[in-house]
């Protein structure tokens, strides 16, 4: 029993011929690695699927990069050439406000006005009867029979008659208990387990419970009632992305900023790691609140959660893999090695740097000595804002929600995330690369001034 544990989800590590030669096995259930193939400017991404490994075999070469912190002078020199990048690139690329989707607007159709003078005609000229009028207009007979009064006045003129509006009052129902099902509707909806989606079955579900199942509460009734209790279907705002704007640096991510503005200053290749966590719960965009309430829900999707490890550089998305469960040291070993693996050979010439952060799968003993001969660059901790792929993620989520609002049901997850990849494309990876290019040069502007 304890050699088929230690068999599962091992790294081997053996030296030969001065290279390491690395043995890694994972037991989870996972997708192929996809690998970003292209080499133009589309705006749709295209990606290979590497056949899957369980083991898998790779060799390595000693690699060596040079992470000093940047003089002051070239601080200076590092922030015009960024800033430089990053105007051309606002000429070409203009950044959109609001929300990237079309507003829809309904139109706006006129209501029939009704007069007296098709009362009049429907009844002298076409030979209908009082109650079929009432019926074919939905109004009470009381109401026709005090229209055709009028016309046998003689003080009245017909073609004044004819003109008038009917002004059609909508009759409700009267509940003597009104203000006291005003008052319960507050009370359910200041209750935890309150439904804000399907709130008005909820509340007559309620009421029926509390004064009784014989009460015909109808749906029209209680709308009005809600609406009167301070209830509003309101936008909801998920507490899902941290707030970027308010971030000071502290010295160690001043000293991580500066080595990785360097690193681009002299056009290393820059490759963001990073990995996130989606599901197939769908998420309502309007829910019931109180008018006094705060519109925010958080949420915990645990259902059908799968991982998403990817990988980013400077120019698009370069991989990802799905995990349908947690990740592990063994798991990102074998992303990795496969992602160096093949940029090795898409990048020719161009020195690799690996962003990661502080994740158990990503500085285990393990990765550590797996990757010690790598060039990598770890982050401070608690900086999400110093990564590119954060930035990529927050664009790749949205347009996942919108993709599983519509999605058939036959629809894999694994297709799911595969669609959503080629739908962010290079549009919405470049806007995510704007949004960390101006942060890094407000970060940078604010230190050398």
């Amino acid at each position: 029993m304890q050699k088929s544990k230690e068999n599962q989800g091992s790294i081997r590590v053996k030296l030969a011929d001065g290279l390491k030669r690395i043995t890694c096995q994972g037991s989870k259930k996972r997708t192929g690695i996809y690998v970003n193939s292209e080499t133009g400017e589309s705006d749709f991404p295209k990606f290979e699927k590497i056949p899957r490994m369980l083991l898998s075999e790779f060799e390595l070469g000693h690699h060596e990069g040079s992470f000093e912190d940047p003089t002051n002078t070239e601080k200076q020199v590092i922030f015009g050439d960024m800033n430089s990048r990053h105007q051309s690139r606002r000429q070409v690329l203009p950044r959109t406000t609001g929300r990237q989707s079309k507003q829809i607007y309904k139109q706006e159709v006129s209501k029939p006005v009704l007069r007296y003078k098709q009362i009049r005609l429907m009844i002298h000229k076409y030979g209908d009867t009082i109650k079929g009028v009432a019926e074919l207009l939905k109004m009470s007979t009381k109401t026709i029979r005090k229209i055709l009064m009028k016309y046998k006045d003689p003080q009245n003129r017909h073609e004044e008659l004819d003109e008038q509006i009917i002004v059609r009052s909508k009759s409700h129902k009267k509940y003597p208990k009104e203000e006291e099902y005003i008052k319960f509707i507050q009370e359910v909806a200041r209750n935890p387990s309150f439904d804000r989606l399907n709130s008005v079955s909820f509340i007559i579900n309620k009421m029926h419970g509390k004064f009784g199942a014989e009460k015909n509460f109808k749906r029209t009734t209680v709308y009005s009632w809600m609406k009167k209790a301070g209830l509003k279907y309101r936008k909801a705002k998920y507490n899902i992305r941290p707030n970027k704007n308010e971030f000071l640096l502290n010295q160690a991510q001043q000293f991580h900023l500066w080595k990785m503005s360097k690193a681009i200053f002299e056009k290393k290749m820059l490759i963001f790691l990073d990995e996130t966590y989606v599901s197939n719960q769908t998420l309502p965009t309007k829910l019931w609140f109180l008018a006094s309430e705060d519109p925010k829900v958080n949420i915990k999707p645990k259902e059908h959660r799968a991982t998403i490890v990817a990988a980013c550089s400077m120019k698009c998305w370069e991989s990802f893999q799905v995990i349908f469960d947690s990740i592990d040291s063994v798991h990102y070993a074998i992303f990795l090695l496969t992602l160096h693996q093949q940029l090795s050979e898409k990048y020719r010439g161009f020195e690799l740097v690996f962003i990661y952060d502080n994740a158990r799968a990503h500085i285990g003993r393990q990765c550590r000595e797996l990757f010690s001969e790598l060039p990598f660059v770890r982050q401070p901790a608690y900086s999400p804002q110093l990564n590119l792929i954060e930035y990529a993620f927050s664009h790749f989520k949205r347009e996942y929600r919108k993709q599983i609002m519509v999605k058939d049901r036959q629809v894999s997850q694994e297709q799911l995330v595969f669609l959503t990849m080629e739908k962010v494309g290079r549009v919405h990876f470049n806007q995510a690369r704007w949004e960390f290019h101006e942060f890094l040069l407000k970060k940078m502007k604010n230190e050398i001034l």
